[in-house]
C-alpha cells in the first residue's frame, strides 16, 4: 500500500535546504580530491586502507588489477601516492 501526501514546504526553507545540499556536496568532493594528499608519499596498505576507506581484499583486487606497489625491503612494500593517483585516474569513464 502507497500512500501520497502532499507536502509544501516555505520557499525560504527550501533555498536554505538548496544550500545546505550544496554545502554537503561540495565538502563531500573536496574530501574525496584530498585523499590522496592525506597520505604519505610511500603508504603502506593500512595507510592506503584507512585513507581510501576500503578493506585489504579490494587493496589486493587494484594489485591484481596494476595498483603498482615498491618494495622497500625484503619483507616491506608500500605505494606510491603518485602511482595510486595515476591507477586511478587511468580508471575513469
Amino acid at each position: 500500500m502507497e500512500v501520497n501526501i502532499p507536502l509544501e514546504i516555505p520557499h525560504n526553507l527550501q533555498e536554505e535546504l538548496k544550500r545546505s545540499i550544496v554545502s554537503i556536496c561540495l565538502d563531500a568532493a573536496a574530501q574525496a580530491n584530498n585523499m590522496y594528499y592525506d597520505l604519505p608519499p610511500y603508504p603502506n596498505k593500512t595507510e592506503l586502507r584507512k585513507a581510501l576507506k576500503v578493506g585489504n581484499d579490494k587493496i589486493e583486487t587494484w594489485i591484481a588489477e596494476g595498483l603498482q606497489m615498491t618494495r622497500f625491503s625484503d619483507n616491506e612494500y608500500r605505494f606510491d601516492r603518485e602511482d595510486v593517483r595515476k591507477f586511478f585516474n587511468e580508471r575513469k569513464i
